[in-house]
């Protein structure tokens, strides 16, 4: 924040009784000249996203994070420009409370990249909330 370092402390607001979260729900602060925004919708754990350009193959891998314990699956979905939809997922096993980290999806593609599909990552907690963590036109 302008140069001062870092800060800790808290942030207290009050909540309307009315008030709904969404998955674009924000808060933002502006402590001096530049504007941070802090998403209120989020788990924190992750996802990457391995894309051949040759084969538009996709290897998505969870490496879950300090909120891993909410992620009980991973979803994907790979819109396409036929208007057809690719939907994969994977969901922890019954023994595991939650979704084991390298857990993966793949999705096989149709030749080269061009950048003109829609893909869409999700992770899925266990009341079934869905939470995007990736969409980008592939």
């Amino acid at each position: 924040m302008d140069g001062s370092g870092p800060v800790s402390g808290w942030i207290i607001f009050e909540v309307p009784d009315s008030f709904v979260i969404s998955p674009d729900t924000y808060v933002k602060l502006s402590p001096g000249k530049n504007d941070f925004l802090w998403k209120l919708h989020d788990i924190r754990a992750d996802t990457d996203v391995y894309i051949s350009p040759e084969s538009g193959n996709i290897r998505i891998v969870y490496k879950g994070g300090p909120d891993q314990y909410l992620v009980s699956g991973l979803e994907a979905t790979l819109e396409k420009t036929d208007s057809s939809v690719i939907l994969k997922s994977v969901e922890k096993g019954e023994d595991e409370e939650s979704l084991s980290p390298w857990a993966e999806i793949k999705i096989f593609g149709s030749g080269p990249v061009k950048g003109e599909e829609l893909l869409t990552v999700k992770l899925i907690r266990p009341d079934g909330e869905k939470y995007t963590k990736y969409k980008k036109l592939v």
